[in-house]
């Protein structure tokens, strides 16, 4: 039976990752080599350290 109502099909997995610019080796959730099914992934402003200290993306996204 297949869903409907969705503009994508066929990932078991989402991933979130920062718009920061960083080596993904395999066997970081950045690099879709690490999985062995289908990844979507999905760009987020700012980068782990505006979510640690509260950086204004992060904060403007919470209210």
């Amino acid at each position: 039976m297949f869903a409907t109502g969705y503009p994508f099909y066929g990932q078991d997995v989402g991933v979130l990752v920062f718009s920061t610019v960083t080596p993904r080796a395999p066997g970081d959730a950045g690099n879709a080599a690490s999985f062995s099914y289908p990844v979507r992934y999905e760009v987020v402003q700012g980068g782990f350290a505006d979510l640690v200290e509260g950086g204004p993306v992060i904060k403007a996204n919470l209210l």
